[in-house]
């Protein structure tokens, strides 16, 4: 009996042989593929490798001329690595475990121009949007004339006057009832006669006298209830006159506070000269916020890990019989995929910065460490130095937070478009600025400081001699510019995020125009003042006359309360020293 069957151990040979060499000669290609696929899903554009080296012993991968598309600039890559190497731990792959020690990228460049579009689709029947021209909108001295606004505008100062002229003339009716129900002339002759009557139809002597005495008490009751009555009303008309003296007063004020709310409403103030800063510097400074703010997008999927979401992790029962992973306590635990450290040299124009980046993996939960990463660059040309650090946390899925801290030291601006208004075109031909970035992003939470110092500032703003006194105010006091701070706040959402910026130039702008606003404000108020005035004072002089007709009622009641008095003193029924019980 033979133990060994040679045809077929020489078959099994030849096919190991054959299936190895296969392998050996597609590895290189399947790697490079898989890269070029999950890149650019990842990404939304291509992503091309120009060569994969596998080796078996060691363990490793060797990644050629890496190109990752700018999804927004199909014509240019975002960044491009000349070459990328790293080594596998070949126990833990066996557990199905990618655990990197180590990794090398060398000659990382950014913003690298293509010669070919690496768009996803090819898009023939789009054309791409014009990029919006920076509007840096120069404040106007030319104003409408008074009257144009007035026009237009409802002046307070008219309202009231309506306003107290309703109460005038309905407080004039209501005093013209209430006059009218007082005694009049015929009621006074009456009480007059009443009493001549009395004294006439007297006897002679005391008895006389006394049988008179009780209807001429009653009378004076009467007469004295009357006399009250006119008093009273002559009190309560003084109150009301006195209470519409000063509300026309407060209306004829009231033009004042026209004047000053439409002087705020159509002239500059130094709250409207400000945030110059915000207009020049903001729509860039914006773009990068959002271009940042893309790509962190982009990544957080890799960031939280496959199948997380940030949500507590959802219980799913396996089929029966079709089994299920069981991850077993472990000593020291690792995740399925680690690169404990990245070392990374980058190409710029004024040299190299080196650094590292810890711990990626998308389970740092696992792990129970954050991604970190460092990078730095000294003595470089322009900028001269360059320190970037940061930390990617998601130890705990619930609580995601990421920072980062970037100080860039002696980099040079030339020739930056801050506006490109054909009218008003602002450039910073030149300027040496020192930037120190601290963001930090908590769930969706953005919270970011920028903090800028710029020196041999060169502003120009073209030829504004004959675009009037406030351009040419304004670009002389830009040309002086030589230094000034840059301070932006970046708030809100990754998703929309709200850019405020603040600098010196809000201060030379104020400077540089203050004096024409004055002028020209001072020559609106009292435009203002003539306008309103020649609509104010007409309706006005004749409220006050309408309230001078209220001195007539005035009069009215002091004759009938005179009179009454009279009557009452006249009407003596009794000899002297002879005192009657009224």
């Amino acid at each position: 009996m033979k133990w060994i069957r040679w045809p077929g151990l020489s078959a099994f040979l030849v096919v190991v042989a054959l299936s190895l060499a296969v392998w050996w000669l597609l590895i290189d290609r399947l790697v490079e593929r898989g890269i070029e696929t999950v890149g650019s899903k990842l990404v939304g554009a291509k992503v091309e490798l120009g060569a994969a080296d596998v080796s078996f012993f060691p363990l490793g991968i060797e990644l050629k001329r890496l190109q990752v598309t700018n999804p927004d600039e199909p014509m240019r890559n975002a960044v491009e690595a000349n070459r990328i190497a790293f080594g596998m731990e070949a126990l833990q792959l066996l557990r199905r475990k990618v655990i990197i020690d180590e990794m090398t990228i060398e000659g990382v460049r950014f913003n690298t121009e293509r010669k070919t579009s690496g768009a996803l689709v090819k898009q023939t029947d789009q054309k791409k949007e014009p990029k919006a021209a920076s509007s840096f909108s120069l404040p106007t001295l030319d104003l409408p004339s008074a009257r144009d606004i007035l026009a237009k505008e409802d002046l307070e100062s008219l309202k009231a006057i309506t306003a107290v002229r309703a109460d005038v003339d309905t407080g004039r009716e209501r005093w013209k009832q209430r006059v009218a129900e007082l005694p009049d002339k015929a009621k006074l002759d009456e009480y007059k006669r009443r009493f001549e009557t009395i004294k006439s139809s007297r006897k002679g002597g005391v008895e006389g006298l006394l049988s008179g005495a009780g209807e001429a008490v009653e009378l004076q009751k009467t007469v004295k209830q009357d006399l009250d009555r006119v008093k009273g009303a002559r009190e309560d008309l003084a109150r009301d006159v006195a209470a519409l003296k000063h509300r026309i007063e407060e209306a004829a004020a009231a033009p004042q506070a026209d004047v000053k709310r439409l002087k705020e409403k159509y002239t500059l103030s130094p709250a409207g000269l400000g945030n110059v800063a915000g207009a020049l510097f903001g729509g860039e400074i914006g773009r990068w916020s959002a271009t940042a703010a893309t790509w962190y997008e982009r990544l957080k999927p890799t960031l939280a890990g496959a199948g997380k979401t940030g949500d507590q992790p959802v219980e799913v029962k396996p089929l029966r019989g079709k089994g299920v992973d069981v991850r077993f306590v472990e000593r020291q635990p690792l995740p399925d995929f680690l690169i404990r450290t990245v070392r990374v040299s980058v190409d710029i124009p004024a040299g190299i910065i080196a650094g590292q980046v810890r711990n990626i993996t998308p389970d740092q939960d696992v792990l129970g460490l954050p991604l970190v990463f460092e990078f730095t660059g000294d003595k470089l040309q322009q900028p001269r130095s360059v320190a970037l650090h940061g930390e990617i946390n998601r130890v705990n899925p619930t609580k995601p937070r990421d920072t980062i801290t970037l100080n860039v030291d002696g980099y040079r601006i030339e020739h930056a478009v801050l506006s490109d208004n054909p009218q008003w075109p602002v450039t910073l031909d030149g300027a040496q600025s020192n930037v120190d970035v601290k963001a930090s992003i908590t769930g969706d939470a953005l919270d970011a400081n920028v903090n800028s110092h710029l020196s041999g500032v060169h502003l120009s703003t073209g030829d504004q001699k004959a675009s009037g006194r406030m351009a040419s105010a304004i670009a002389s006091a830009l040309a002086d510019v030589k230094a000034l701070n840059l301070e932006a706040t970046i708030t809100g959402t990754t998703q929309n995020p709200d850019v405020k910026v603040t600098s010196d130039l809000d201060r030379v702008f104020k400077d540089a125009v203050g004096k024409l606003v004055a002028e020209q404000a001072t020559q609106f108020e009292a435009d203002l003042k003539t306008a309103i005035a020649e609509r104010v004072n007409g309706p006005l002089e004749d409220l006050k006359k309408q309230l001078a007709g209220f001195g007539g009622l005035g009069d009215e009641l002091a004759s009938r309360s005179d009179a009454l008095s009279g009557i009452l003193s006249n009407a003596k029924l009794a000899p002297k020293g002879l005192k009657l019980p009224f």
